[in-house]
């Protein structure tokens, strides 16, 4: 009987080792190079290094335009203002701004800009995460 429990549960992985934890993309030595098609206009965050660039983004149920995320070692309350502080500084002003705040030091700023040159600015932090991210969204 424990041999067959031990075959049904090896089969169906019981005998194997846990998941491993989700790839960070941003848990990278190397930055990624900042794209030739990113906004010029907009200086990137402070400390940031680049870890994904989506060139040509998917299109699902919510079109999206392509993207760049960096990680900065920085508190995401630092990170926010100085996002605010490089708008202000280019005469950008936000459209609307979402800010949410989720269990197990999660966040969430969302700063829209809807310029016709970049849509979105999201700040995020979260637990499971090195550093805080920053995401710039251009216009599909």
């Amino acid at each position: 009987m424990v041999t067959l429990l031990a075959a049904i549960l090896a089969g169906c992985g019981g005998g194997s080792t846990p998941p491993s934890p989700v790839d960070d993309p941003g848990d990278r030595t190397k930055a990624l190079p900042l794209p030739a098609w990113f906004p010029a206009q907009l200086p990137p965050p402070q400390d940031g290094v680049v870890v994904e660039v989506i060139d040509e983004p998917t299109t699902g149920a919510v079109a999206i335009g392509r993207s760049v995320t960096w990680r900065v070692d920085r508190s995401y309350q630092e990170v926010v203002a100085g996002i605010d502080a490089s708008l202000a500084r280019i005469g950008w002003t936000p459209t609307d701004r979402k800010a949410t705040e989720g269990e197990e030091d999660s966040s969430r700023t969302s700063i829209y800009i809807e310029n016709g040159v970049v849509q979105v600015i999201r700040v995020y932090v979260d637990a499971n995460l090195k550093g805080t991210r920053v995401t710039v969204e251009l216009p599909t």
